[in-house]
């Protein structure tokens, strides 16, 4: 996602609504100002993960929204924020981006 998705709680928005949904995956800042998400689950589950991306927090401007469909890896069992310098979720110490 691009836009205004950093240093408005995106993260902690798309943490919470996955945790609801029940998918898996993970979501981090980029360098360049943009967010990444990779979820794993349902298909109607992505698809509803999908509309709160677009939407985003209060304070949130999506302006654009890439999407990239993969098979699933299996890789996550659960959903977590990538730290800045870190490359696992909830791996280190937190860090503000």
């Amino acid at each position: 996602m691009s836009g205004t998705v950093q240093g408005v709680g995106y993260r902690a928005f798309v943490l919470g609504r996955a945790h609801a949904l029940g998918v898996s995956g993970t979501v981090r800042n980029l360098p360049d100002g943009c967010v990444e998400v990779i979820a794993e689950g349902a298909a109607d589950r992505l698809a509803s993960l999908l509309e709160y991306l677009r939407q985003g927090p209060g304070g949130a401007r999506v302006e654009d929204l890439r999407l990239s469909w993969h098979e699933a890896t299996g890789k996550y069992t659960t959903f977590g924020l990538v730290h800045a310098g870190w490359g696992s979720p909830k791996e280190g110490p937190s860090r503000r981006t």
